[in-house]
């Protein structure tokens, strides 16, 4: 009987749901989530191919998942949805975040970063800081993104000022910037 006892166990635990895409309230941090294959997957389909140059030059969806990668916060809601944000490795001033919806579905990420690998960087340019979001649909997001901001507003470690939020329409591989919101001049 015991033994019984124990195969089942085992058999449940085996079976038993763990975090991920499908149970996203089973995630107690962001880094339980953030390595998980389907996850990158989405996040990597989501912002697309493209390159920029927010943290260094280079492929937009490895600097979204560099954000994502270092140490974690607690997962918090937007309504019935999921935000996961981390900071980046050794990095904490450059953050990031994920909103997605309860099914796993992404609708937004977040990169926060300076402004010093700009074509001409203001002086002091790492005090200076710019939220860049990929939204999947801008216009009927505004409370992500109006979540997103306060977020980086609280976040904000050594910058002496977010200066802009640029927010790109994303979710088909492309994104396009749709807007640009300077809160503070430069």
């Amino acid at each position: 009987m015991l033994l019984a006892a124990v195969v089942l166990a085992g058999a449940v635990t085996a079976t038993a749901p763990e975090c991920g895409l499908a149970h996203l309230e089973l995630c107690r941090d962001t880094n339980v989530l953030v390595w998980r294959r389907p996850f990158v997957r989405a996040v990597r389909a989501f912002v697309g191919s493209g390159r920029a140059s927010y943290l260094y030059h280079g492929s937009v969806a490895d600097q979204q998942m560099e954000v994502l990668g270092g140490p974690p916060d607690d997962p918090q809601r937007i309504g019935a949805r999921y935000r996961f944000t981390a900071c980046r490795h050794h990095s904490c001033d450059e953050k990031g975040a994920a909103v997605l919806e309860p099914d796993g579905r992404v609708v937004a990420t977040a990169i926060l970063h300076t402004r010093c690998l700009e074509p001409k960087p203001p002086g002091g340019c790492s005090d200076h800081a710019v939220l860049t979001l990929f939204v999947r649909n801008p216009a009927r997001e505004a409370p992500v993104i109006e979540n997103l901001t306060a977020w980086a507003k609280g976040e904000m470690l050594r910058y002496e000022t977010l200066e802009r939020v640029e927010v790109y329409a994303a979710g088909d591989g492309a994104p396009k910037r749709v807007s640009v919101t300077m809160l503070a001049h430069e």
